[in-house]
């Protein structure tokens, strides 16, 4: 009986300025395709994704969790994941990245709540 084969995860890194650990990506760039990935990736920094159209899966830890327009995807640094969208489809995308040092510089409306308390909070991903 052969080996189950490993998979490939890839690295992508994301440099944020120090003063505003935050990056935006979003506009017509971050439509994703229908043709699931035979890798998996992760990133240096918490990422949280808004589904603008259709739907897909997403898969995370082993599991499919599905999408679709109007989720919005919390994902924590260094947890391997990839998406896709249903067939025929490409679903839109924006991101936006956090870098957890210094980023107590972003406040809620709320002077207690910080990006680096909320941040603490998720280890898990979730979807809304």
């Amino acid at each position: 009986m052969p080996k189950p084969k490993k998979p490939v995860i890839e690295y992508r890194h994301y440099s944020l300025p120090i003063d505003f650990p935050v990056l935006l990506l979003s506009g017509d760039r971050w439509r994703i395709s229908d043709i699931k990935s035979e890798h998996l990736h992760f990133h240096n920094h918490m990422e949280i994704g808004i589904c603008y159209s259709d739907g897909g899966i997403m898969e995370i830890k082993g599991e499919s969790v599905p999408f679709r327009a109007g989720d919005i995807t919390f994902i924590p640094r260094y947890l391997p994941h990839t998406t896709y969208s249903s067939p025929n489809n490409a679903s839109l995308w924006a991101y936006i990245f956090f870098h957890r040092k210094n980023s107590s510089i972003i406040r809620s409306k709320h002077p207690k709540v910080t990006l680096n308390r909320i941040y603490g909070r998720f280890r898990e991903p979730i979807v809304f």
